[in-house]
């Protein structure tokens, strides 16, 4: 994130050893010439690589001061309507950079969704939005670049909980496809797919062994239509509306293994009468399908996307099953894969009365044909968060 000329990185590499002298005497520091490594490869690949002035930094400027795509520009009076796609786990006038926001949808369930705010944008492209969404403070970060918007949206006040985004400026010239949902369609069944994005116009083509039953509704943003995929379909393949392309439908016959995501987090005990709130952990169940060799773990699995699953946790090694992690360290929601950590405090309960924390392996199980597929992941249940940064 940071561009500097070289006497500036250099200037770092000095700042650096003056705050921590004790820098080169540390693991990793005393076996080798921290200070002239720092000075002579160091400074020169970090001059090369972000210096301050640069070619693409000079048309960026120009780009800025034309106005061209992909910026958010402040001259134009008119709204400037974007679609908007995300997923959250368990469920304007102008006055410079500044926008009033207002944000109208619907959950997949068909809910509304509808919220106000203001955004800013920095240098054009960066767009921080604070709004209230059906009564919830809500924060967008996101970057814009040619006409698409991508970040994520996140509770204010509980950042862990949110959606990555993406989001496509509706008009002339700016037709694509965002997402398919479902993402994944299982050989030899039916189903409706939702194709959103922006600009639709023309004939949906779907990957080979999928054919199209029926077109249920369509406008611009959303095209709904019913398709069936035939007994041999397998792959991640483009669909396109028109000419514009952007999303992909994994066609599958089985799940081979199950990845949990993020295979490893971090949760924070809280509450409890205590000024820190908890931080809930949240998972998601992830299928894959085995390669043409039919087995698992190869190079050739392609990702089928994520399903439900039944969760739940279990002691992570013998010192978590010693310490019974699992009674204290938090309950696991077994639809959703929210976990959410214990009180803050000691535990007259535990052991020494320590506090809740505990480290746990995540479990989630998707059904197939009667069986469970098992995937394993790991969340640390840690101190409360007494630092809380402004960004997640």
């Amino acid at each position: 994130m940071q561009r500097r000329p070289a006497s500036e990185w250099e200037h770092l590499v000095h700042f650096h050893l003056g705050q921590y002298p004790t820098a080169e005497y540390q693991a990793l520091g005393r076996d080798r010439d921290w200070f002239g490594t720092a000075l002579k490869e160091m400074v020169p690949e970090l001059a090369s690589k972000l210096p301050l002035e640069s070619e693409a930094w000079k048309q960026w400027q120009a780009q800025r001061a034309a106005g061209g795509e992909g910026r958010v520009e402040h001259e134009r009076p008119h709204e400037r309507p974007w679609r908007l796609l995300g997923r959250d786990e368990g469920r304007g006038g102008q006055r410079q950079d500044r926008y009033t926001l207002a944000f109208d949808g619907r959950w997949d369930d068909g809910r509304p969704m509808q919220g106000k705010g203001q955004a800013l944008i920095y240098t054009g492209y960066e767009w921080r939005g604070d709004l209230v969404v059906d009564g919830t403070p809500m924060r967008q970060v996101f970057a814009v670049e040619d006409g698409v918007m991508r970040g994520r949206m996140f509770m204010r006040d509980q950042d862990e909980v949110g959606a990555d985004v993406v989001a496509s400026l509706q008009g002339a010239g700016n037709s694509r496809v965002l997402a398919v949902h479902p993402s994944y369609l299982k050989a030899g069944e039916s189903a409706e797919l939702r194709i959103v994005g922006s600009g639709l116009a023309g004939d949906v083509t779907l990957p080979a062994g999928v054919k199209l039953i029926d077109t249920v509704k369509r406008s611009a943003t959303e095209v709904v239509v019913r398709v069936q995929a035939d007994a041999a379909a397998r792959g991640v393949h483009p669909v396109a509306v028109g000419k514009v392309s952007g999303g992909a439908l994994a066609l599958y016959d089985s799940v081979a293994a199950v990845k949990v995501l993020p295979a490893f987090a971090v949760a924070r005990i809280g509450g409890n009468g205590t000024p820190t709130a908890k931080v809930e952990a949240r998972f998601d169940a992830e299928a894959w399908a085995a390669g043409a060799d039919g087995k698992a773990g190869t190079e050739d699995d392609f990702r089928i996307g994520v399903m439900p699953a039944k969760w739940s946790v279990e002691p992570f090694n013998e010192v978590a099953a010693h310490d019974q992690d699992v009674k204290f360290a938090g309950l696991m929601d077994a639809a959703s894969g929210v976990f959410v950590p214990g009180d803050a405090g000691p535990n007259p309960a535990r052991r020494m009365s320590a506090s809740n924390v505990g480290n746990l392996k995540v479990v989630a199980e998707v059904e197939q044909g009667g069986e469970r597929l098992r995937g394993e992941g790991q969340v640390i249940v840690a101190p409360p968060r007494w630092n809380n940064p402004p960004l997640p």
